[in-house]
């Protein structure tokens, strides 16, 4: 019993130790960020611009100014500079602040390695918030800079950094501005991924008309119950699936084709853009697992050919498409991608670099749980992107909307054929993130604006090359 209480009286010790460590250690980092915040905002002042480098860099900037713009020269990859100001709020924290600006350079493609960054601060001089400013580049070797942000609450000034690093060559910014602008507003889509009970029999195939009565019913069921829909999704190559015909029996014009008719209808009819596949025959005779797009007048607005095809596909042929080519409709862009395509990450993440809001991904059915669990979400956490997927019959995963950050928004059940949910593509969800801060940041932000192009290109090459 004694020794019982002595071995608990030495446990509560040490935990009153490691409490008081802690602790400790937790000041110690407080005051040395606040020794560090203070000495950085010493140098950064409201009316100029102040150069800066790691003091710690084999190659130094060399900074210069001419007229109203400022350059930041780098001999060679090892080297990293940038300007910072503080500017006043142009606005009340919840208003809009606009950002502009432009770099040009001298060294090739800037990749990531030219950017602005803003950091909110607060009532104490801490950053509360920092985010990338979103840019184009242009022609002749031109970023322009171009967002609007909504204040912080917490904000009571602003410091805009323009950064240039690990690239060889001169970097001048210039015409930035920081001006009041409307808020950013809501962007509400509402999406449909729809699954369709095909006819199913033991002794004989589906015919095309029982696979077309069957996709006209579920559209109907669909848009007589659901008001107000911006984009439905519907499955990989329905209507002329499961009737134990060859690739050149089933294969359809599009437009033109019977799905095509049946699908423009109800585009027009109910004011909604659809998607649907088909197998295909293009104007040169190639056949195609493709997905076309009817918008809210029932015309033809783009089509994109799988471009993963299955050995099955390819053997009895099918030719892939070569390109991830994004739609803009009415209420955003779109890109798609079908069925196998979802096994190569690469896909999403090209529609998503070539502007995509948010994917369509019609499939024709997927026996693995483990896809709608983890895959699907996957694909939608690393690109920050909405995924509408909608398989035919279900099987062990259902159809789905899937938001940025990887939930299931809505889902198809056994009496329900359709998954609706409302999302909002102007919202980016704001994280305490170490590696903008530490403060709170966009995470996915990150992704996208600190890819390395440059690297990822080589690196693919020397691992082929060697093997």
């Amino acid at each position: 019993m004694l020794r019982r209480f002595v071995n608990l009286l030495l446990m509560l010790i040490m935990f009153a130790f490691a409490a008081a460590a802690t602790a400790a250690a937790r000041d110690v980092w407080k005051e040395k960020k606040a020794i560090q915040q203070k000495l950085h905002r010493g140098r950064v002042s409201m009316d100029q611009w102040s150069s800066a480098f790691p003091r710690s860099l084999a190659e130094n900037p060399v900074f210069s100014q001419d007229g109203d713009r400022f350059g930041i020269e780098m001999k060679s990859t090892v080297s990293v500079g940038y300007y910072d100001r503080l500017f006043e709020l142009p606005a009340a924290p919840g208003s809009g602040c606009r950002i502009v600006g432009n770099a040009r350079t001298s060294g090739g493609n800037m990749y990531n390695n030219v950017m602005m960054i803003v950091s909110w601060l607060d009532e104490k001089d801490t950053v509360c918030q920092k985010e990338y400013v979103s840019f184009r580049d242009g022609a002749g070797n031109v970023r322009n800079f171009d967002e609007v942000f909504t204040i912080p609450e917490e904000a009571v000034k602003l410091e805009l950094r323009c950064i240039a690093k690990w690239h060889s060559g001169k970097v001048t910014f210039g015409n930035i501005a920081v001006t009041a602008a409307q808020a950013p507003a809501k962007r509400m889509v509402r999406v449909a991924a729809l699954s369709i009970k095909v006819p199913y029999h033991q002794e004989r195939f589906n015919t095309p008309e029982e696979n077309y009565a069957a996709f006209e019913k579920a559209l109907t069921d669909l848009c007589e119950n659901v008001p107000k829909l911006d984009l439905i999704v519907m499955p990989e190559c329905m209507t002329n699936g499961n009737t134990g015909r060859a690739y050149p029996e089933r294969a359809e014009a599009v437009p033109g084709g019977p799905t095509w008719n049946i699908v423009s209808r109800f585009a027009a009819k109910y004011k909604v853009n659809i998607i649907a596949g088909v197998v295909e025959r293009d104007a040169q005779g190639c056949m195609h697992n493709s997905a076309f797009i009817a918008d809210r007048q029932g015309k033809f607005a783009g089509v994109y050919r799988k471009v993963h095809l299955t050995v099955g596909e390819s053997e009895n042929g099918l030719i892939p498409g070569n390109g991830f080519p994004v739609f803009d409709l009415d209420f955003g862009k779109v890109g798609i991608m079908i069925c196998w395509d979802n096994w190569f990450s690469e896909s999403a993440r090209l529609l998503k670099l070539n502007g995509a809001e948010i994917i369509a991904y019609p499939i024709a059915g997927d026996g693995q749980f483990e896809h709608r669990e983890h895959v699907w979400p996957a694909r939608a956490m690393d690109n920050a992107i909405p995924m509408v997927i909608s398989l035919r019959n279900g099987g062990a995963s259902r159809s789905c909307v899937i938001d940025r950050d990887g939930f299931i928004r809505a889902e198809t059940t056994p009496s329900v054929d359709y998954a609706v949910s409302d999302l909002d593509l102007a919202w980016h969800k704001q994280v305490f993130w170490l590696s903008v801060g530490p403060c709170r940041g966009k995470p996915h932000q990150v992704y996208e604006f600190e890819r390395r192009r440059e690297v990822y290109g080589p690196a693919e090459k020397n691992i082929r090359d060697s093997k």
